[in-house]
């Protein structure tokens, strides 16, 4: 109600403040009013301009909360990238050091092993040579062939009997292919293949045994010789290790060599294999041309590659070699195996003793391959360890996956809670802003109670 004042008019209290829980507009105009009231004038309309003021704050707050949401949304995704940059970029690290000390352990134990064995080998037909008998045995025949005794005269000397006798079980005990005593010209005095006995080994061969006379002791990586020890018209060539030493008969220059044959596709690729990891892993031997010393893990595929024919092996026949692409069975050949550059790793290894190159690179089927070597400079080989980026990538693929929905849960709580602040904040924004009851414009907060909230207001049509 209007509250009468002593000279007639309301008091201006009411005029200015309205208490939302009882407030009553004062909008007809009394005729009957007793003496002491003024009339109201009649209500007037709500201003135009006042009106569009009012929605043009409108506007422009939902537009200014519209870019707020955007911006700090943007932002805050903007944030989440980078941190998940560097989080992927951790994980690709520690992807690293796990690789990089996979294949240094494999390699380093591929290596050791491999050692081990070419020094027992070299104990071996060093403690062999020594055998004093084998020394009376091999003067005997060296006095034969020097005399110009025929093959036959050889052949029925029992001093060849005795060594063959010795030395057989051996090839059986320790897997050779078989064994030879030679003189410094390269004749053979005794041998398990008899028809060989009084010829001379082919000249490819003769080269690996003058190494024997100039170093006592020789291991040779695996060679292809032209030798049958069955058949000496047999000029075929096969994989052959050739390991010998000299037998010493006391004075400055030995005249003979005990020389054991090996078949590198045994025990030395056995060897490498010992250490052999995963799905992908796989460890060969090289030489500085890239050509493969031994067996390798994937000799069907390469077949299937046409890298490989079918009746051969890897051994001698397959080059570490970069084919420049993924290789596939239905792909025609783009050149020959042994015209293709060397893979990075093989040329990193010419180069230093040992290594690991961690940057993808193509093995010699064109799959991307992480890779160690270890380099034997004695015996101008080294030994390669691989394993397939694809598959070292699923060392770490449950982490990222765990890693990718983490994040997608927070980037999509982030969002929501921007959201959910940027409608609170325009809420109150609007309240303290442009906020309205019926008839009346709030200005301020006055004041609240147990049963109401006193603001100071304006009255849209009384203009008070």
């Amino acid at each position: 109600g209007c509250r009468p004042t002593t000279d007639g008019r309301r008091d201006s209290a009411s005029r200015s403040t309205l208490r939302s829980s009882n407030a009553t507009p004062c909008n007809t105009i009394d005729s009957s009013a007793p003496d002491g009231f003024t009339p109201l004038t009649p209500p007037q309309a709500i201003p135009t301009d006042n009106a569009l003021l009012m929605h043009s704050d409108s506007d422009r707050f939902r537009r200014r909360t519209l870019l707020r949401t955007i911006g700090l949304t943007a932002l805050l995704i903007f944030c989440m990238l980078v941190g998940g940059y560097f989080a992927y970029d951790a994980m690709r690290e520690s992807l690293d050091q796990v690789v990089e000390q996979n294949l240094d352990a494999i390699s380093d134990a591929n290596a050791s092993a491999l050692r081990h064995w070419i020094d027992s080998q070299e104990r071996e037909v060093e403690s062999w040579s020594g055998q004093e008998f084998v020394l009376e045995l091999a003067g005997e025949l060296r006095t034969l062939a020097r005399n110009g005794a025929q093959i036959d005269a050889l052949l029925a000397s029992p001093a060849h009997a005795v060594l063959r006798e010795y030395l057989e079980p051996v090839l059986v005990e320790e897997g050779y292919v078989g064994y030879l005593i030679l003189d410094r010209e390269g004749r053979v005095l005794s041998a398990n293949g008899e028809p060989q006995i009084g010829r001379f080994v082919p000249a490819d061969m003769m080269l690996h045994i003058a190494r024997i006379f100039e170093r006592t002791t020789y291991f040779s990586r695996p060679v292809p010789i032209a030798f049958s020890l069955t058949d000496p018209e047999d000029r075929t060539e096969r994989p052959t290790i050739i390991l010998g030493s000299v037998i010493a008969n006391g004075g400055p220059t030995p005249e003979a060599a005990l020389v054991f044959l090996l078949d590198p596709r045994h025990d030395f690729s056995k060897i490498l294999s010992i250490g052999s990891f995963s799905r992908s892993g796989n460890t060969y031997a090289v030489d500085k041309d890239g050509r493969i010393l031994s067996m390798i893990r994937f000799d069907e595929e390469v077949r299937r590659l046409g890298l490989l024919e079918e009746n051969l092996s890897s051994v001698l026949n397959l080059y570490a070699r970069d084919p420049g692409r993924r290789l596939r069975p239905d792909d025609p050949m783009p050149r020959v195996n042994s015209e293709w550059p060397l893979t990075r790793i093989v040329a990193a290894a010419v180069e230093k003793s040992e290594g690991l190159v961690l940057t993808n690179y193509r093995d010699y089927r064109g799959v991307p391959v992480y890779g160690a070597w270890k380099w034997f400079e004695d015996y101008d080989f080294g030994i390669i360890t691989e394993m397939s980026v694809i598959e070292a990538l699923t060392i770490i693929r449950p982490a990222g996956i765990t890693v990718s929905i983490l994040f997608a849960l927070l980037i999509a709580a982030a969002i929501a809670a921007v959201v959910v602040y940027s409608g609170h904040f325009g809420a109150q924004t609007q309240l303290l802003r442009i906020r309205r009851l019926g008839q009346y414009q709030l200005i301020e907060k006055i004041g609240e109670g147990g049963i109401g909230t006193v603001y100071r207001a304006t009255h849209a049509m009384l203009r008070r």
